[in-house]
């Protein structure tokens, strides 16, 4: 979960200064889900998600739309079957930070695979400085990703 990544790495704040960070209910509530208890939790105050970033409702019409333009997107978690029908929507300029191969094969069926950038290239360019990202999170493993995503080889 990108959002929660960028909490436990601090880069949330330069992101939502640099970027119009939006996302869609289901993921909105993931992040307040998981074991507290669990050593590596990192907590996001829903309210302030809610007041700092929009957050889009997913119609029942869009993860139609979703299921019929990718039939194997069935697997994903609700998050992301939600943000890609979401996406699938849209019709201005977006980009989708998504560090789950699932998801990125999705994308790909979808054509949207040049859109999917890493949190890593995002907090950079937002100017968030150096941060040590989970390996999913950055631009090498994304590329090296995407390269077998285009090879066949996922």
């Amino acid at each position: 979960m990108v959002i929660i990544e960028a909490h436990r790495v601090s880069c949330w704040g330069a992101l939502i200064k640099f970027f119009a960070i939006e996302t869609v209910e289901q993921c909105a509530i993931e992040c307040a889900t998981g074991d507290k208890r669990r050593g590596n939790y990192v907590a996001v105050d829903q309210g302030k998600l809610r007041e700092q970033i929009r957050i889009n409702e997913v119609t029942e019409a869009m993860r139609l739309a979703f299921a019929l333009n990718d039939p194997r997107g069935g697997y994903l978690d609700p998050g992301e079957r939600d943000l890609l029908s979401y996406a699938l929507s849209q019709q201005d300029a977006w980009l989708l930070c998504a560090p789950d191969k699932a998801a990125i094969l999705s994308a790909h069926r979808l054509t949207f695979l040049e859109r999917v950038v890493a949190l890593e290239e995002m907090a950079t360019t937002a100017g968030a400085g150096k941060r040590q990202f989970g390996r999913n999170h950055t631009k090498d493993w994304l590329s090296e990703f995407r390269t077998k995503v285009r090879l066949g080889m996922a």
